[in-house]
């Protein structure tokens, strides 16, 4: 499947699936939802480790690295992935108090509440194959739970889980009154021991489903002194967005922790209508695999970061180029995402063989013009 999308007019070919993800550059006129609602929990007592936490552990040197204690304490990335190919940043700190919540750029990629930033996978398929969580500076572990099984939380329910909806976790305790936790880690993952020593890059577990969440991701989150700070300001949670501090990131962080404002997070085409755990699990056709005989074509677009006001444009072209139909849904709320679903009538009959294109395209408001924020597609060819 090839993918054509649009990153501030500029037209760049990628690829999406498990290889990424489509993205918009940040836009001064533009925010982004969230993807999923508020995930409660807290770090919740011990569990104990998992059977390999007492374990020597093997660490990778070139990864590891030493604070420097003379200076402000930086984080480095809590995650072993690159932005916007392998993971993505889906939520951030809540800068604000009330329920109207926003990111620290203002945007709405946060949800009422949040107090960590998640970093996303693009599906099980890839934390099967383990992406490693690391300790984002050096410290002492004070907490652990493992054990807990990696479940989308739309299968079992919220109840289930008690007060474990941080599902498995390292809480780690630093320096100058920091703690960072890293929640939902894969089950039987975590490597680490409660009073261990660990060094700033050293494996801690790897992301997971655990816990209240329905999509793969990291849930990072520092505090010190007991309370929430936002790491892309070093400012207190709720105090505000738009507002400049010093990050607690180190400079190696904030060149890969570009603020993207929108995003797609799958696309493609289906001879059904998918739901979101479908496209969460990669259900969508490739090159080559959908049949014609239903005579069904469904385009699917699972996207985030959208506005109230927003237009979002489908088109279908098939085989010879013709359009084969045309729409345009209007977004009417900030929406955390949303999965867009399309597609020519029943035809009755089998479609016919050959290439068929989707394009979407989400237009924005921006001082009064309506300009494309995203523009993505996907092909499939039909037997």
């Amino acid at each position: 499947m090839r993918t054509l999308f649009a990153i501030v007019g500029l037209i760049v070919l990628g690829a999406l699936g498990a290889l990424g993800f489509l993205y918009a550059q940040e836009n001064p006129n533009s925010g982004v939802a969230s993807l999923i609602a508020k995930i409660s929990g807290t770090f919740g007592q011990s569990d104990g480790p998992s059977p390999d936490a007492t374990a020597t552990v093997k660490t990778d040197k070139k990864n590891v690295q030493a604070d420097d204690e003379t200076g402000p304490l930086k984080f480095r990335m809590p995650a072993r992935c690159k932005i916007g190919r392998t993971c993505l940043v889906q939520h951030f700190v809540d800068t604000e108090s009330g329920a109207d919540a926003k990111d620290f750029k203002c945007g709405t990629l946060t949800t009422s509440g949040n107090q960590g930033t998640h970093f996303r996978l693009p599906g099980p398929q890839e934390m099967q194959k383990g992406v490693p969580v690391v300790a984002a500076a050096s410290g002492e572990v004070i907490r652990v739970r493992d054990g807990l099984p990696d479940v989308d939380v739309t299968l079992v329910g919220r109840d289930a889980l008690g007060s474990s909806g941080f599902g498995n976790v390292v809480l780690l305790k630093h320096r100058d009154g920091y703690l960072s936790a890293y929640g939902h880690l894969k089950r039987g993952s975590v490597v680490v021991a409660k009073g261990q020593a660990v060094r700033a890059g050293q494996k801690l577990g790897e992301i997971g489903l655990s816990g209240a969440t329905d999509f793969p991701h990291l849930h990072f989150e520092i505090r010190k002194d007991g309370k929430v700070i936002d790491p892309f300001t070093g400012l207190e949670a709720e105090s505000g967005c738009g507002k400049t501090g010093d990050p607690l990131w180190n400079q190696a962080a904030l060149e890969q922790l570009t603020y993207f404002p929108s995003a797609v997070l799958r696309i493609g085409f289906a001879s059904v209508e998918l739901n979101q755990a479908a496209l969460e699990y990669g259900l969508l056709a490739g090159d080559g695999a959908l049949s014609g005989k239903s005579g069904r074509l469904v385009f699917h677009v699972y996207a985030a970061g959208l506005r109230a006001g927003d237009k979002a444009r489908f088109e279908i072209q098939g085989p010879s180029g013709d359009v084969l139909t045309e729409t345009e849904e209007t977004v009417l709320e900030d929406s955390p995402t949303a999965i867009f679903r399309t597609g020519p009538p029943d035809l009755g009959s089998a479609l016919k063989p050959g290439s068929y294109r989707g394009i979407f395209t989400l237009m924005r408001d921006e001082n009064g013009l309506l300009k494309p924020a995203l523009t993505a597609e996907a092909s499939v060819s039909v037997n």
